[in-house]
């Protein structure tokens, strides 16, 4: 059997063509919905709480209203069902004001629908979710299901659902694995950031110290920042890059002092907490270079290690992307 390659990366089955941004994704949860009984059965139960006594006639992908935007998805079934599913990338969940506008639809508001609800799908645990979501909307029920339960679900039905549907479950599982991993461990990216030396005002410890002595980074997820943790982080100060650290493990926080008991005890916005391994140090000085006093970049691991600049690496970093 011949080997099938896309952008140079093999595969393995027909989800992989669809790419792995949140448009891909949803896709590729619909396709398997529509074609897996078992598997849509395990959804609405979890999504319920209970076992589903009907059936969902239509799956609808992208439903366009004027006055509150574009779903990702809709299940439903006339008289009984409908849902919309909001479907995120990474560790991040949709705004309020974002699930207000889709509990305001029209279809929902004038729909004769018994069970209604608001599901978001994100790399979040249900954990969190509970925390930072709202139960409902303008009495919309708001429920939250993980990349990992759904993964498991999909499992699950690749195991028990009918022969013939089976083979869609197996493969939506095998794409989630590799879509929603915490870490893509064979990644060599470096996210290179600059720490501040100074202790800010209350702190019993300086930037520096938090990642030379806690082994430990925080920073906003998204806005600017990561939306999902990256495999490698670097630092730089004083001009040049000081070192390089892979992330052992992540978690997301709302308080620093949870990370850091020198840190006064303050509510913050989520935000990724890295716990790091061992400093990588580069050979020789690495420059920044021309970059912003702040700047946040990307760069390839053997690059940066090597070239005179940071700024250097980042270059070529995206040139080899570019080629790819």
């Amino acid at each position: 059997m011949a080997q099938l390659k896309l952008r140079g990366h093999e595969v393995n089955d027909i989800f992989d063509l669809l790419g792995g941004d949140e448009n891909a994704i949803t896709s590729a949860i619909a396709y398997a919905l529509s074609r897996s009984s078992s598997l849509l059965a395990l959804f609405l139960r979890v999504v319920l709480g209970e076992d589903p006594v009907h059936g969902t006639s239509e799956l609808l992908l992208q439903t366009h209203e004027s006055a509150t935007g574009i779903t990702d998805l809709e299940l439903y079934s006339p008289g009984a069902l409908h849902l919309i599913l909001e479907a995120k990338r990474g560790w991040i969940l949709p705004h309020q004001s974002q699930l207000s506008k889709y509990a305001g639809r029209r279809s929902f508001l004038l729909g004769r629908e018994t069970e209604r609800r608001i599901v978001t799908l994100s790399a979040c645990s249900s954990e969190y979710a509970s925390q930072h979501l709202p139960s409902s909307v303008k009495g919309v029920q708001v429920r939250h299901v993980s990349w990992r339960v759904l993964t498991r679900l999909a499992g699950r039905a690749s195991r028990a659902g009918p022969r013939r549907e089976r083979g869609v479950a197996r493969d939506l599982s095998l794409y989630l694995r590799r879509i929603t991993a915490m870490q893509n461990r064979q990644s060599n990216l470096v996210y290179v950031v600059s720490l501040s030396l100074e202790t800010p005002r209350g702190w019993r410890v300086s930037w520096k110290d938090v990642v030379a002595k806690k082994r430990i980074y925080f920073h906003p997820m998204g806005a600017g920042w990561p939306k999902e943790p990256p495999t490698y982080i670097g630092f730089r100060y004083e001009g040049r890059l000081q070192s390089v650290h892979f992330i052992k493990s992540y978690a997301v926080i709302d308080n620093l002092h949870s990370a850091c008991e020198e840190i006064p005890s303050t509510s913050i916005a989520p935000s990724f907490l890295y716990r790091l391994g061992p400093a990588i140090r580069p050979a020789k000085d690495v420059k920044t270079g021309a970059l912003y006093r702040n700047g946040r970049v990307w760069c390839a691991l053997d690059l940066l290690l090597t070239c005179r600049t940071i700024a250097d690496a980042r270059r070529l970093t995206e040139k080899r992307v570019k080629a790819k």
